[in-house]
């Protein structure tokens, strides 16, 4: 019995201490998508489910193709007791490579889709 204490003892401890697991966001509210001619530079912006959510990203999805680049919303969500309150967050990320002709970005209720702007002229 003391064994098995101890081995829980120690599955606590370690799990404790993992590094926190980033998860989608609420909602996209908007994504917007410049072109300089190098790279694209995808800006989102979105809806978390309660303030003090850290680590914002937009991550590639596998799901991409060569006409659509596809991006999930996500961060790292507090941990504790948070207010139920929603809280507005932004992302960023760039891309080089093949043009597509959109973006998406998803999150966990909605995603939104945006068109690539042809290069801004200098």
């Amino acid at each position: 019995m003391r064994k098995l204490f101890i081995a829980a003892l120690l599955f606590v401890s370690v799990a404790s201490t993992a590094a926190p697991v980033p998860k989608r966001i609420l909602r996209v509210t908007n994504v917007r998508v410049t072109n300089d001619g190098a790279r694209l530079t995808i800006e989102a912006t979105g809806q978390a489910s309660t303030p003090g959510w850290t680590e914002l990203d937009l991550v590639p999805m596998q799901t991409s193709t060569k006409k659509e680049l596809v991006y999930a919303f996500v961060g790292v969500p507090p941990n504790g007791i948070v207010t139920q309150q929603v809280a507005i967050v932004h992302a960023r990320a760039t891309f080089t490579g093949p043009r597509p002709k959109t973006v998406k970005i998803r999150a966990l209720q909605n995603s939104r889709v945006a068109s690539v702007p042809k290069r801004a002229k200098p």
